[in-house]
């Protein structure tokens, strides 16, 4: 394991809490801490094909550095293992591990099943700039496959059943999708027939 020199100060770090051993209100405890995060609980780990013991992962992301003294007795108050913590050196790449999106021989958790703390944006540290292009290709070919021609339509469809697609829906890349259902729109409404381009042509 990495060790944390005591002179260090971090700005993101992570725990785990065993809910058994830790006091009864931890969650109450964390949030009233007023710092920017999320947690998530892993019950469907295995260690071999063995059931894992039930455990939380937390992940803090503060404004500003702090000592090794302040983080240690920050898990402590809430009931971190042990009052132990790992430094964090990538947000993003923690936070993709709370679902295990990067270990496919693991059980994969729902973003759902992340909370988040103080505005922790969990979908934006998860995307990778390759994931919002498989992500905004994947939302049109679901519009073409179900005829969505509408942006609220797929809005309300992202709100009720797909909250991973909201952040490309919403964000820069929405405009790329706008665009394609007023492309597909005049596509219908004029009864156009598209040329489909065979690969040699291209």
């Amino acid at each position: 394991m990495f060790k944390i020199n005591s002179k260090e100060r971090l700005r993101n770090f992570a725990f785990i809490l065993y809910e058994d051993s830790a006091p009864s209100d931890w969650e109450e405890r964390l949030l009233s801490l007023h710092i920017s995060g999320c947690y998530i609980k892993h019950d469907l780990d295995l260690e071999g094909d063995k059931p894992k013991k039930s455990h939380i992962h937390v992940l803090i992301k503060t404004s500003s550095r702090h000592s090794i003294g302040k983080i240690k007795s920050i898990v402590e108050y809430v009931g971190g293992l042990n009052s132990t913590f790992t430094a964090v050196f990538s947000a993003q790449g923690y936070a993709r591990y709370l679902c295990h999106l990067d270990n496919p021989e693991k059980h994969v958790y729902d973003f759902n099943d992340v909370k988040c703390m103080c505005g922790f944006d969990y979908i934006n540290y998860i995307f990778k700039q390759e994931d919002n292009v498989t992500i905004v290709t994947e939302i049109i070919k679901f519009c073409k496959e179900n005829d969505i021609l509408s942006y609220s339509d797929l809005v309300d469809y992202c709100i009720a059943s797909r909250p991973d697609w909201l952040k490309a829906v919403y964000g820069y890349h929405g405009r790329a999708i706008r665009e394609y259902m007023k492309s597909k729109n005049w596509t219908v409404l004029s009864n156009w027939k598209p040329r489909v381009i065979k690969k040699n042509e291209s």
